[in-house]
């Protein structure tokens, strides 16, 4: 079963109906739900995440977690393989940024894994084989 590893800018837009991404990134998970696909995050997506409710307090946090549950089937601690998979993406990218290169390998890491994101930056990259940019 292949693993599409949510990038936080595809959460945060799934969980906005506001978003301007909020449309392109429920088409694109729809698609890899209907094509037999599993949903994760990285810990480090649900850090960044938790940070913006954790200014709005513990119902935010709260509904973070009950949203997460619902729409992520798995979420991925920062092991030893994966700390040296970002670090090998890192060494042949200097601008990749850390967070982002934890994301990647995350995905990297996962039989069949791919990453689902909206940052054209990230996208660029990353092996093309690896990245699914999602946009407007």
């Amino acid at each position: 079963m292949r693993i599409t590893i949510l990038d936080t800018n595809i959460i945060s837009s799934l969980l906005d109906p506001a978003d301007t991404m909020h449309a392109a990134a429920t088409q694109a998970c729809q698609k890899h739900e209907a094509a037999g696909s599993a949903f994760g995050i990285s810990v480090i997506t649900r850090s960044e995440l938790m940070v913006h409710a954790l200014k709005h307090g513990d119902d935010w946090v709260d509904r973070l977690a009950a949203s997460l549950s619902q729409i992520t089937d798995d979420s991925f601690d920062v092991d030893s393989t994966i700390a040296e998979s970002a670090a090998r993406l890192r060494a042949g990218n200097p601008t990749l940024r850390l967070p982002d290169a934890l994301i990647l390998a995350t995905a990297q890491e996962q039989q069949d894994g791919i990453l689902l994101t909206a940052d054209q930056g990230l996208a660029k990259k990353a092996p093309d084989e690896l990245v699914e940019r999602v946009t407007a």
